[in-house]
This record gives C-alpha cells, structure tokens and sequence, in this order.
C-alpha cells in the first residue's frame, strides 16, 4: 500500500473514531420533559416511563415519585429527551431486589407498555406531557 493511501485510510480511521466518540445524537435538539401519570385520576408513584423515538435513535427514560411526577433522563448526565415523535411505555413491574423486596407484578394493562399505543411528539425546549390512563 503506498504512503498516500496509508494516510487516507488512517485519516478516514481517525474520523470515524471520532464520530463515533462524540455520539450519533450529540447534536439533536433536545426536549426537557416533565410530567405526570394518573391512574383513574390518582397519582401513579413508582411507574417507570420509556421515551422510545420512532426512528430507533436512543431513548429517555424517568421514574415517577410518590406524586406521580416524573423528569426523563437522556443519560445519567443529560436530562431530556431526543425532540421528535416516541412510543411511550410506562410500567409498574418491579423485579424482586437484592436487599429482599418482593416483586411488584405489573399494575398497567400492555397497551400501556409492551404493546404501547402511547405516542407522544417531543418538542425542543422546557414541556410537560401528562398521561392519565
């Protein structure tokens, strides 16, 4: 192989390197989202909500407290989710814990989560998107 195309294949080498470092959606306009999910009009504590974009980039995902109130996480660092149109999931199942809490078997029926019909559009900026189910 000559010098030169040494130099372009390690060239292109560095650059995909770097894409990849920098993350596919470290660019993409952001929504901050917060809201809350009610229950035949109670709060729902304890439901964890998936924030799915329909074109299978990353995920978001939040967990409600006591009031029902939740706040999506991109990553541990980065709040928000990718702005466009999810697949909403919220589930209630919790797996039995190390420290020797039981199960909690799942509350919602799967159109709610494993056969969503949620659909929500994220919009760059500050919003709340509430779900009452």
């Amino acid at each position: 192989m000559s010098k030169a195309r040494c130099r372009v294949s390690l060239l292109v080498a560095l650059a995909v390197l770097a894409a990849m470092a920098a993350g596919c959606d470290s660019g993409s306009p952001m929504g901050q989202v917060t809201g809350k999910v009610t229950l035949n009009g109670k709060p729902l504590p304890n439901a964890e909500l998936e924030f799915q974009p329909v074109d299978n980039r990353p995920s978001s995902s939040g967990k409600t407290d006591a009031e029902g109130r939740y706040k999506v996480q991109y990553t541990s660092k980065k709040s928000g989710a990718l702005a466009g149109e999810h697949v909403v999931r919220i589930t209630t199942e919790q797996d039995a814990s190390d420290d020797g809490k039981p199960a909690v078997p799942e509350k919602l029926p799967p159109k709610y989560n494993t056969k969503s019909q949620l659909k929500k559009t994220v919009k760059p900026g500050k919003q709340t998107i509430d779900f009452e189910l």
